[in-house]
């Protein structure tokens, strides 16, 4: 289920240039969000199937850090790109 959300939120981002029209500006939105939704609430229960119930608080923590230290550095990349 989570490999669906992350390929119809793949192919939602590469169609988002090529949506000429609010409405489907509007439509790629809420097919995101509901991706994003989706594959935030699926993490944890994807970690517990990596990890058991005593090592799982350690793996989630060190995944989010992961996945939030890149993110420092995107102030500074605002305006080149």
């Amino acid at each position: 289920m989570m490999t669906l959300n992350f390929l119809l939120s793949t192919m939602a981002l590469y169609l988002l240039p090529f949506c000429n029209s609010y409405s489907l500006n509007v439509l790629a939105t809420v097919i995101l969000g509901w991706c994003n939704g989706a594959i935030t609430i699926l993490t944890p229960v994807f970690f517990m199937e990596l990890v058991d119930a005593g090592k799982f608080s350690v793996c989630y923590g060190t995944a989010t850090f992961l996945a939030g230290l890149p993110m420092l550095f995107r102030p500074l990349l605002i305006g080149y790109f």
